[in-house]
């Protein structure tokens, strides 16, 4: 964003930014389980119960997934050969850097 305020080629654009590399929703899972130390069963759920379970779970207060959070999980989150961090000038930095420095491990 810093790059951006300045900037007046940037203004009304949108940047997808996005590192190096693809990675579903189960690899970070599990990926920010071993960072942690942690042990931990993953098991994947069909759309028909993750729906079921973003309506159930959005009632609750403080909802860890609401219905909202699921429909947004639909469309993958991935850049494609326009990605923003380099129309910035900026390089992509894999997840190995930068995770561990706040996670630890």
């Amino acid at each position: 964003m810093v790059r951006s305020i300045d900037d007046e080629r940037t203004i009304g654009g949108r940047y997808d930014l996005c590192g190096p590399r693809v990675l579903t929703l189960k690899e970070l899972l599990a990926y920010t389980a071993k960072r942690l130390g942690k042990r931990v069963w993953i098991l994947g759920l069909d759309d028909q119960r993750s729906q079921l379970m973003a309506r159930i779970l959005g009632k609750l207060p403080g909802a860890p997934i609401t219905l909202d959070n699921y429909r947004s999980m639909q469309t993958p989150s991935v850049c494609d050969e326009h990605n923003g961090l380099l129309q910035l000038g900026i390089h992509p930095t894999d997840i190995d850097t930068i995770v561990p420095t706040y996670l630890g491990g």
